[in-house]
């Protein structure tokens, strides 16, 4: 009769080949890309929901300054003004932030020679 490892054993045997083919293809790091991943999707799905919550507010003011919703002449003016106004958010965010983002990039010496009066 033939005696079988104990299962810790074959347990043991079984995460040398998962370690092994993970090396093999690569894969070593997969746990971290997981939830890397995972984390993205929660941020989109906030994001999205923010987005949401921003286009039922919008269209509240929308309605209260011109008067609806109804036709698609109202939908196409909401769609539009919408549009303008993430474009320019975005637009004035992004040079804000790049401003920032320069500055910041700046060596401490830069900032030094800032202060130094130029003769």
């Amino acid at each position: 009769m033939e005696t079988k490892p104990p299962l810790d054993t074959i347990v043991e045997m079984r995460l040398e080949d998962v370690e092994s083919l993970f090396k093999k293809y690569k894969l070593e790091t997969i746990h971290r890309d997981f939830f890397e991943k995972i984390s993205l999707l929660v941020i989109a799905s906030f994001g999205l929901i923010t987005a949401i919550a921003w286009d039922q507010a919008l269209k509240v003011i929308f309605e209260e300054l011109f008067g609806g919703l109804e036709t698609i002449h109202e939908k196409l003016l909401y769609a539009f003004i919408i549009t303008v106004l993430a474009t320019t958010v975005s637009i004035i965010l992004s040079k804000l932030f790049l401003n920032r983002k320069n500055k910041a990039e700046k060596s401490i010496t830069d900032h030094v020679r800032e202060f130094i009066p130029k003769r």
